[in-house]
């Protein structure tokens, strides 16, 4: 009897274990089977992460390229427009201009050589008198009389009459196609020219020597060159516009002796300086008012601002 207790009880205890060991074993293959599922979930997710960092990046580098190259042809733009506007406004050593048939020192041994290698021409028939001539780089233009009338600017190709049209300039004369041949108009000397002077003019002037030619600008004023008791060259005024009056404090008489540190002969021969001078706002300009010399100052970038544009409209009429 005992034997047979001892017996069960070690089958029993046999049994337990064995059931022990299969539920570990269950168990285990129940947590191999969750990691594996674990770990494929980590891999999809680790790849989806890639993906998105990858594409994340791709649209940041096409972005920075796509903004570079805006700056880029910004840049080249802007300095395009610059390059333009400085090559428009910058003096050149092919600026020429010649006013009221004036000869300046040096130049009259060229001026003359020039004249004997163009060829001669006949006089234009029409009533023209050319007053003076402005050259300058793709710019050619002179400032002609017709009829006694107020001078008018003329371009190249322009029409001083029907059937007359402004075919070429030179520093003494210009050639014009007349009814299809070539006639020219020749820059008189100073003492061929007739004189013209208003009555207050006629009083301003009483002291000093009238030269000839004078001349009219844009509608904004008359100017007469005068001959200083110095023998320097000086410019009278007249007819100053109402706008010209508020703009500056020129008077109608006022001689106009100096502009800036330079002598109007100066300027004469150095056309280049006047356009310097477009841009000061406070230029020093010394004027013979009443028997005097007076210094005032002109704010010349607004009289340029206002000039300008007559000039340009008569150049296009």
């Amino acid at each position: 009897m005992t034997a047979i207790v001892f017996c069960a009880l070690f089958i029993k205890v046999h049994v337990r274990a064995l059931l022990w060991r299969m539920f570990k074993l269950k168990n285990q293959n129940q947590s191999l089977c969750t990691l594996a599922k674990w770990s494929s979930s980590m891999k999809a997710n680790t790849l989806r992460l890639g993906l998105n960092v990858t594409f994340s990046l791709c649209c940041l580098v096409l972005a920075l390229l796509m903004f570079w190259s805006y700056l880029f042809k910004t840049q080249q733009n802007e300095q395009v427009g610059i390059q333009l506007v400085q090559a428009a406004v910058l003096p050149n050593e092919n600026l020429s201009w010649r006013w009221f048939g004036q000869n300046t020192e040096g130049s009259e041994q060229d001026l003359r050589v020039q004249n004997e290698a163009e060829e001669q021409l006949a006089e234009a028939s029409i009533n023209a008198e050319l007053l003076g001539v402005l050259k300058a780089q793709g710019l050619a233009t002179a400032t002609i009389r017709i009829n006694g009338q107020q001078e008018k600017v003329f371009a190249i190709g322009d029409e001083l009459q029907r059937g007359v049209e402004l075919v070429s300039v030179s520093t003494s004369r210009v050639i014009l196609n007349e009814r299809g041949r070539q006639v020219q108009i020749t820059m008189r000397k100073l003492e061929d020219m007739p004189i013209q002077l208003s009555n207050q003019q006629n009083a301003a002037a009483s002291s000093t020597a009238v030269l000839q030619g004078g001349f009219s600008l844009a509608n904004m004023f008359d100017a007469l060159p005068v001959q200083l008791e110095n023998s320097a060259t000086g410019i009278q005024l007249g007819g100053i516009s109402e706008e010209m009056l508020s703009l500056s404090e020129l008077q109608d008489g006022d001689i106009v002796m100096q502009v800036g540190s330079m002598s109007i002969d100066e300027l004469m021969s150095n056309p280049a300086q006047w356009m310097s001078y477009s841009t000061e706002t406070t230029l020093p300009v010394t004027v013979m008012r009443d028997g005097q010399e007076t210094t005032i100052y002109v704010n010349a970038f607004s009289l340029s601002a206002r000039i300008l544009p007559n000039l340009t409209s008569e150049l296009m009429q």
